[in-house]
This record gives C-alpha cells, structure tokens and sequence, in this order.
C-alpha cells in the first residue's frame, strides 16, 4: 500500500511539475533541482535552462501562475484562495490576480452521492430522507448540496463529500510542503515569505474543511450564539444525519443580498438589512470571538422580516479575550487619534519586533490616518483602510496573526455587501459601542480581581519552580556538566555541494584508476581473452566509459560546468 501510494506521489508531481513547466515556470524547476520529474518527451534540458518559455510572451507572471493553479485542481485553486488573502505574504498585483480564480470542478453524479451517504449511515438513502433531489444546488471542489426532505416533511439542505477527495488533497499537500522546503532550500530570497509555515497554516485549515462533523459544530456555536436575535438567522444541524462526510442543515428560504432589485420588490428594507449585517459581524468578532471568515453573498440571504441568515460555516475565525480587547482599544486610539497608544497596543498585540523602528513606523501610521480625520466616517472605506494598513505592515515586516487576516478580508466582504444594500452604511460608526463595551468590561472590578488572583497563581508557580532549576544550573557548572548547544544556519547548502563536488571528484579518480590499470592489464597481455584481447582491461574501459559518461549528463543536467 505505502509503495503504491508512493508511486502515486511521484505521478502526481510529474503531472504538477509538467503544468508549472508548461506554463512558463521552467527556471523556477531547475532552481528547485526536480528537472528529472519532468516527463523527457515534453521538455530538453536547452529548454529548461532558458528563463522562459511561450506562454511568458503571452501572459504575465501572475497570469500564468493563476493559470496553472486552475488547472493543478481542487487544492492549489484553494492555496491560491488563501494566497489571495494574505497581502502580507504575496504582493498585491498578484493577490488581485488569484482572487480571478475559480473552481471548475463538474458535479459528480446522483449514484456517487447516494454511495456516500448510504455507507455513512448504513441505511438506504430511501429510508433516511423521504425525498432527495438528484440535481444539485451547488457543487464545489470539496463538497456539494443537494436538497431533500425528512420523514416529518421538513425541507434541509445536504452537504456531500465528493468521493476520494481526502486522498487527492492529502497526496497534495504533501507535495505542496515538499516543494515549500526545496524553495526555502534553494531559492534564498523566498524565506523572507516563509513558504513552509504558509502552507502548514493551509493545511490546517483545508483539514478543518474536510470534516463535516466540525463545520456543524461551529454552525450549532453560531445557532446559540444568535439563538435570541430576532434580525438573525443560523441553520439548525441535524446530528443524526451528520457524519465527517455528510452536513445536514436546516435550509433557510430566503433571497440573495446581491440583488437590490429583487430584494426591494418583496419588501425588504435595504438600510435595516445592512445595519443588521454589519451588527451582526460586529458582534461576532468583538462580543463572541467568533466570526464568520467568508461571508461572500453566496453564504448570506435576506429573510423576511429583514433578517440575515448566515450559511457555511467551514471557514471561521476565533479571537480570545485579549485580542478582542486591544482591537476595542485600537477603535478608540483611532478616533481620539493617540498615535503612541496605538503603536504600543501593536506592539503589544506581537505585530511588530524589537528590530521594528517604532519612530518609523509611528510617522507612517499619523501620515496614514491623518486624511481621514474631519472626513464623515461614512465616506471612509475600511477596505481601502485595511489595504494601506496592511502595506505598512510588510513595509515595517510586522506579523499578522492568521486569524486577523481572516478578519481583515471578512471585513473587507462585510463592507462590500453592506454598501451594496446602503451606500451609507458606516462600520466604524456601528463599531463604536462595541469598542467601549469591552472597555468597560477590561476595567471593570470583577475583571481586575480575576486579572490578580491570576498573576499571584503564576508567581507562586514561578517562585516554586525556579529554585530547583537554579539548582540545577548550578549543579552542572560544578561537575562541568553544562551543555551550550549552537545551531549553524545557512551552511546546509554549501555542506551539501561540498558533498556532491566530493563525490565527483571520487567518481573522477574512480575512472582514472581503471583507464590505468586497464592500460596496463592489456600491455601486459594476460589472459583470459576477449576479441583477442585481455578481457579484464576491456572490462576495465567499459566501467570507466559507463562511469565517465554518467558524470558528463550529471554536470550537464546540474547547469555548473
């Protein structure tokens, strides 16, 4: 099974080194050291070493590379998804670029769909829904929906795993963090975007995405969360009928947000839906900690009543107490616009090193917000805010939690829809009681209490614990027994080329040797013969040409002459 499964490995990196090679990214294989993955019918090693190819004439970079993630599949159309939004990692001609990506992934079929579900259930699909739609209402690269009714007439919506598709991702990321370490190996310049965690981050999360049974867990968080919110509405899960590989929710009726037209024509009143959605997503982040990551159109409808339902709930993010806190504090730093308050709280928060130029970074941050000031906060864009924020963040290397990425693109989407329904619609403004809210709460007296019993419980800790590892320092300085452990960086490479020059060089006396002795064996003219002459000297030049000609194509492949 491992050696099948390997050799599935090795066909799925042939197959994705041949599309990166087809679409212009030749130079970026031999940088990488993987030129013998690639198939010898398509390429020459003249091509390979050239820097570009055809479609580079056609295309730009960025173009290419969403191009060829379009058709490397499900998970490198995701990976670039996640790309897409993280400013911080890619820049930002690149990221408009990959958010043009989409999932051309066909529907399976209604046979495959009711396999799966009948052998997570071990019951005829007949049996478990009294009617099932066989065409579905959205199909995805990891799952897709269909609707059906239950035995008591009740109308859900089932989400199906598409078959296999664990195995697929699974064999990808792992050639995804393969590819991540030979990048931060050989290609220097890519560490500064540290490759490895990225994907690792990803990885995480696609996992997330692939067991149901945590999708319908974060829905049941949200259903109580807004349980006794009459503007909101959350889908009820029907654990029985839930599995790691099939969703069954309640299927919420109502009308797209992106619609104006249609949505004025039933009624709705567009200025109370967008305060209700922009509240709502304020409430999430900055009252539960809990938000909604990819609240695109397509996971929100309008309900009668002028009610939000939020769906699919695969894609969250979670702020704890402390981070919700300096986010309050951050809002009220901005409007009294106290800019060594503001710096300190990034600081705190773990944005910026101790390498950081706080000065620096302070006269960007006025130079920043400054125009925004006497403007009414409705004109102001939170898009374009987070946008520039983001940008002096990579100017000054700040680190941006994941979590807040995910915030900052959620509320990128948020403002965008809420716009869209009223164009005056102002989330700092909405933003505002909330922020003082959790003020409030951080100074209030209980708070404080349980801030202090807290640090007395971690000193007490720190003060039974340090004597004895005091002692034990001490102990080893007296018996000469203490460790310094250094760690060498950056020396891998030159160790692993001194090995491979070694190597040859080895080869090269290798070949030496039998080219001399074999000369010396045929002189001597000792048998036994072969052709008339001494067999052992012509076996000696046969393995000294073998030897000789395979150390020719190794240095010609490996581009160092």
């Amino acid at each position: 099974m491992a050696i099948g499964q390997t050799y599935k490995n090795i066909q799925r990196m042939q197959t994705i080194l041949n599309i990166l090679f087809k679409h212009g990214f030749g130079h970026f294989i031999e940088r990488l050291n993987l030129q013998n993955f690639i198939s010898y019918s398509k390429i020459s090693s003249l091509v390979l070493r050239s820097e570009t190819v055809t479609p580079s004439e056609q295309f730009t970079f960025n173009e290419r590379f969403r191009m060829a993630l379009e058709e490397l599949g499900p998970t490198f159309v995701k990976f670039g998804q996640v790309l897409s939004s993280r400013p911080d990692f890619v820049p930002e001609a690149m990221t408009l670029e990959l958010k043009k990506l989409q999932e051309q992934v066909p529907p399976f079929s209604y046979y495959e769909v009711k396999s799966q579900i009948e052998s997570e259930f071990n019951q005829p699909l007949s049996e478990i829904f009294s009617d099932f739609s066989e065409k579905p209402l959205a199909s995805a690269s990891i799952a897709q929906v269909h609707q059906a009714r239950l035995e008591d007439d009740t109308e859900v919506v089932v989400k199906v795993q598409r078959p296999k598709i664990d195995i697929i991702i699974d064999t990808d990321l792992n050639i995804l963090l393969n590819l991540a370490l030979l990048l931060e190996r050989y290609v220097a310049e890519s560490k500064a975007y540290q490759p490895v965690a990225l994907v690792e981050e990803f990885a995480k999360a696609i996992k997330r995405e692939l067991d149901f049974n945590l999708e319908a867990a974060n829905t049941a968080r949200f259903y109580h969360n807004f349980f006794n919110d009459d503007t909101i509405r959350i889908p009820m899960v029907y654990w029985s009928l839930t599995s790691k590989k099939v969703l069954t929710m309640e299927q919420l009726i109502g009308f797209k947000l992106d619609n104006i037209a249609e949505l004025e024509t039933h009624g709705f009143d567009c200025t109370v839906l967008a305060q209700n959605l922009g509240e709502s997503f304020l409430m999430q982040v900055l009252d539960h900690g809990f938000f909604h990551a990819d609240p695109h159109p397509g996971n929100l409808v309008a309900i009668i009543g002028n009610r939000i339902g939020f769906m699919d709930f695969g894609m969250i993010g979670r702020l704890d107490e402390e981070t919700k806190e300096s986010l309050a504090t951050t809002v009220i730093a901005l409007l009294q616009r106290d800019y060594d308050r503001l710096t300190n709280e990034f600081l705190q928060m773990g944005f910026l090193s101790e390498k950081t130029n706080l000065k620096s970074f302070r006269d960007d941050l006025i130079d920043f917000i400054e125009p925004y000031h006497g403007r009414s906060l409705k004109n102001i864009e939170i898009g374009a805010v987070i946008s520039k924020a983001v940008e002096i963040a990579v100017k000054h290397k700040a680190h941006v939690p994941p979590d807040l990425m995910l915030l900052g693109k959620a509320l990128l989407t948020i403002e965008g829809v809420g716009r869209q329904l009223d164009p005056e619609l102002d989330l700092v403004e909405l933003g505002t009681p909330f922020s003082f809210r959790i003020i409030r709460r951080k100074l209030s007296p209980a708070r404080f209490l349980k801030s202090t019993y807290h640090l007395v419980q971690e000193s007490g800790d720190l003060f039974r614990i340090l004597p004895k590892q005091l002692k034990g320092i001490f102990t080893k300085l007296e018996k000469d027994n203490l460790k310094v452990i250094f760690h060498h960086y950056g020396l891998e490479n030159f160790i692993r080329e001194l090995d491979r020059a070694s190597n040859k060089i080895t080869v090269g006396i290798i070949i030496s040797a039998l080219i001399l002795s074999s000369s010396l064996l045929i002189n001597a003219g000792t048998g036994p013969y072969l052709f008339s002459y001494p067999a052992f000297g012509l076996i000696g030049f046969s393995l000294a040409a073998f030897f000789g000609i395979w150390l020719v194509v190794t240095i010609v492949r490996s581009g160092r002459f």
